[in-house]
């Protein structure tokens, strides 16, 4: 290897390592100033709606949860299937709205039947929380938008 090739080596490994440490110190400061607030800001699903409450509330949130999804896995099946089919319909050289519409109903239904159902098992574990606690969970699903959605503020 000739000296030249040599300095031109060390020249870019030199400038690949600026940037890569460039790369990490500036990551690590955005997640310093800004990545813990925004990771909880934002996570969302009922199980964060149910932060404030006891970690005995949450975990029988969490329980009943994980019970309504494993009773509905049929339901979650169907809806995957036929958005699979919808895909497939889609994907062909010809389409027939027909099917495709079909399809999208059958799976609008899966979708919203599991959805009631996930809503109904949040209405009973509300039922079981005194009024103060109801008040917690009320503004954690508000604030994480999971089926009460926040008011937008009004432009002035």
């Amino acid at each position: 290897m000739s000296e030249r090739s040599r300095n031109i080596l060390l020249v870019a490994s030199l400038a690949l390592n600026v940037f890569i440490a460039g790369g990490v110190i500036g990551g690590g400061y955005i997640w310093h100033t800004f990545g813990h607030s925004w990771t909880t800001e934002n996570r969302r699903g009922v199980r964060f709606a149910a932060e404030y409450l006891t970690p005995e509330q949450q975990k029988t949130l969490r329980q009943n949860l994980a019970a309504a999804r494993k009773d509905n896995v049929p339901l979650a099946d169907a809806g995957r299937a036929s958005r699979a089919e919808i895909a497939r319909l889609l994907a062909q050289d010809v389409i027939d709205p027909a099917a495709v519409n079909a399809e999208l109903t059958k799976a609008r239904e899966a979708d919203f039947a599991l959805r009631t159902r996930i809503e109904q098992t949040i209405v009973a574990f509300a039922e079981s929380l005194s009024p103060e606690d109801r008040k917690t969970l009320v503004e954690g699903l508000k604030k994480r938008n999971v089926i009460l959605r926040q008011t937008p503020a009004k432009k002035q």
